[in-house]
């Protein structure tokens, strides 16, 4: 991506003399926004100039080499040849601002692919196509077809949808505190994607905040893997859409239920620290704050306002926030200095109201004594316009105290502030009377948010971000050894057990023998069990494991075997078990004539634990699989209370993943449970998904955890197959 930064020459390949035609807009904007590079108009009519520049017909025909970058404007016919020529002259970039490709159908798609193979010969990067085009405020470039030039900053934004970029445009046009450094629409990720423009952005030193539009990723894995790199440095903050589907897939196992279609992303973004918003106000507003102002130390609020239904509405907020912002307790210090400045009528508490008569001067100075709190992490001024109000001379004063207390350097008028730095939040709301205080605060970058929620969320999300950081410090601190292999995993027992599912071809879903074959290939401990196929046998069976003991129909044809009388539990002698097999015999195959049944599975009933989990893997198509823990047993369609993390798991994640679950009562209810063997048996379960991606979902349930140091028992097992795997 580098190539589209600063390229020594770009040449424009489709460029008009007409005004109206994009070909024509482009050359404009490019020669307007000041690029001082070599600019060549590509016309295949005409050779007369274009804007008053030399136009040529080919751009083979441009005698210099220092063309480095082509803008592509042609029908989407003629693209082909366009990039076969830039290749030929050896250009290395291309934008490709042209539609009717993959978007269109087929027949576009096969276009596409005609391209790309094109451009891949001649080792060619490709932006598009169906693109605006591209914006590089630092290298004076704007070769799109949008009308303006954004302000600069350090934010930079890449778009799969070009009415997004034309959006914020506007939306940004006359906001000093949001700039951007670069600016690119994707389109249809032909060649360079999400993942290439991750690894630019982080590695451009005038790129502090990275922002998207997506409606979609090209590969899950490395998406994941390069947020992962790029988080710990610079916030991402994107915009997922395309979050629902029309016809959710028909899910056997709760995993796949509980997984629903727009989790995985979910999942993937919390895992590599992205932060999703679902709407522009909140893209811009986050992505105001993280560009202008530092991370809080702490999760501490303090909100100052002249106003009580509005500090009363932004404590709420603070209280209901996503990521565990507090309203901050004020010290009997801090209390005593504001006692010294506020009028005997005002509110010492938090949040701070210094009445609706308060003047810029009143604000200041009990701003100034919250910024020397090292107990508050963030501070919120809300303001409304009343009759003695200064707006824009409060907006002025906390402005300056927010160069003296948060300026890395000190400026003429200000000295270095020796206590915290502090993220500072406005909310002067109105419109009329506080217009030219917004444009105060944009000035001496202090984001304003129209309503304290918003400045809220802003807060919660930088908290978000910070509690994030701090866990990465906190896992490079630690000694980390290389976690060893797993023990007892038989991978070539698991794989016979596969394909004979794949081969009975009349389900890909299977629990009962076959799943117990499974959890023990690999280390996951199973209640003795055999299959049997006579009512003898499963009296012997039960004696020589020991009761009390389970008959469960031994069938790949019968997949909900409790609704056909397939399971009888807690069988505690020999007569019990003689008139239970006899009994499931008959409901079966009186319920499934044609079933093929290869016995009855007569298995150890295993004793209830201190807890029950749920322990699952969902394989997205995106992101692969996806592991699931939660609270298990009877409770787990009606609690839903699980966690989710995309495969490979490894410890940490493992305890984190365990730790997440909201109903710790519930989950410690009998007193302490095996805590290490439940986050081995995780571990397990993740590598199983990691070796067999075939496996669409898979469910234990429940899994029995007994008190510390006696491990677990998977009860109950279910998997499903891969249709696309059973096919290949």
């Amino acid at each position: 991506p580098s190539l589209f930064s600063k390229p020594r020459g770009v040449t424009i390949i489709g460029a008009s003399s007409k005004s109206g035609k994009i070909g024509n807009a482009i050359v404009q904007n490019i020669i307007q926004f000041g690029y001082p590079g070599n600019i060549y108009p590509v016309n295949a009519k005409s050779t007369d100039p274009i804007l008053g520049l030399p136009a040529y017909t080919n751009v083979n025909n441009i005698e210099k080499n220092d063309c480095d970058l082509a803008i592509i404007v042609v029908p989407s016919k003629h693209v082909p040849k366009a990039i076969e020529d830039c290749g030929k002259k050896g250009i290395k970039g291309a934008v490709i601002i042209s539609a009717g490709f993959k978007e269109t159908g087929m027949e576009g798609s096969q276009l596409e692919k005609e391209v790309s193979s094109i451009a891949s010969k001649y080792n060619m990067s490709i932006i598009g196509p169906n693109t605006l085009g591209i914006i590089d405020n630092d290298g004076l470039l704007n070769a799109s077809f949008a009308n303006s030039m954004p302000p600069k900053g350090n934010i930079s934004f890449f778009s799969q949808s070009g009415a997004m970029c034309t959006s914020i445009l506007d939306l940004t046009a006359d906001q000093e505190s949001v700039g951007f450094n670069k600016f690119i629409s994707i389109g249809n990720k032909m060649d360079l994607n999400e993942n290439d423009f991750l690894e630019y952005y982080n590695q451009d030193e005038k790129t502090k905040v990275i922002t998207g539009y997506l409606e979609g990723v090209v590969n899950g894995k490395s998406f994941l893997n390069q947020a992962s790199k790029v988080t710990p440095t610079k916030p991402v903050i994107l915009i997922k859409s395309a979050c629902t589907e029309d016809g959710s897939k028909a899910a056997s196992s709760h995993t796949g239920t509980l997984a629903g279609s727009d989790l995985a992303y979910e999942v993937a973004f919390k895992q590599s620290g992205v932060i999703r918003v679902d709407c522009l106000e909140d893209l811009l507003g986050f992505s105001d704050a993280f560009s202008n102002q530092p991370l809080m130390s702490n999760n501490q609020v303090c909100v100052i306002t002249n106003a009580g239904g509005p500090g009363i509405l932004a404590a709420d907020c603070i209280s209901k926030s996503l990521h565990g912002l507090s309203l901050a307790s004020l010290s009997e210090e801090t209390k005593e200095k504001l006692s010294q400045v506020l009028p005997a009528a005002a509110s010492y508490q938090n949040p701070i109201d210094v009445l609706g008569d308060a003047k810029a001067s009143l604000y200041e100075k009990v701003i100034e004594i919250i910024l020397k709190d090292d107990q508050i992490g963030s501070i919120l001024v809300v303001l409304t316009p009343q009759t003695s109000t200064e707006c824009d001379l409060t907006a002025k004063l906390l402005g300056e105290l927010n160069l003296k207390f948060n300026h890395d350097e000190p400026t003429d008028s200000t000295t270095k502030s020796q206590h915290d730095k502090k993220t500072i939040m406005a909310s002067f709301i109105g419109s009329k009377s506080v217009k030219s205080s917004w444009n105060v605060l944009n000035q001496y970058r202090i984001p304003n948010f129209y309503e304290p929620k918003h400045a809220v969320k802003a807060l919660d999300a930088m908290w978000q971000y910070k509690k994030y950081l701090n866990k990465i410090s906190y896992s490079n601190q630690q000694e980390q050894e290389e976690e060893a292999p797993l023990e007892n995993i038989d991978k070539e027992m698991v794989s016979k057990v596969l394909h004979y599912i794949r081969h009975t071809k009349k389900h890909l879903a299977t629990g009962g023998f076959e799943a117990a074959e499974v959890c023990t290939g690999y280390g996951i401990n199973f209640p003795k069990a055999k299959v049997v196929t006579s009512v003898n046998e499963a009296v012997e069976t039960a004696t020589s494991i020991r009761y009390p003991v389970s008959l469960k129909i031994a069938s790949t044809d019968i997949l909900h075997k409790s609704k056909c009388g397939g399971v009888a539990l807690n069988l505690k002698n020999e007569k019990q078990v003689h008139d239970a097999y006899e009994l499931m015999m008959h409901r079966v195959n009186k319920a499934h004539p044609d079933a093929n049944i290869q016995g009855i599975q007569v298995a150890y009933f295993a004793p209830q634990g201190q807890t029950e989990l749920i322990i699952g893997i969902s394989r997205d198509e995106t992101f692969g699989s996806m592991i699931m823990v939660g609270i298990g047993g009877v409770l787990v369609e009606s609690i839903k209370d699980v966690v989710f993390r995309v495969a490979p798991v490894n410890k940490e994640m493992a305890y984190e993943m365990l730790s997440e679950i909201k109903s710790q009562k519930l989950l410690n209810k009998k007193g302490p449970w095996d805590i290490e063997a439940t986050v081995d048996t995780i571990m397990r379960v993740s590598q199983l998904s990691i070796d067999f991606p075939e496996i669409e979902e898979f469910d234990i349930n429940p899994l029995m955890v007994y008190e510390p140091g006696k491990g677990t028992c998977c009860v109950d097992m279910r998997l499903r197959l891969s249709e696309n795997e059973f096919q290949k």
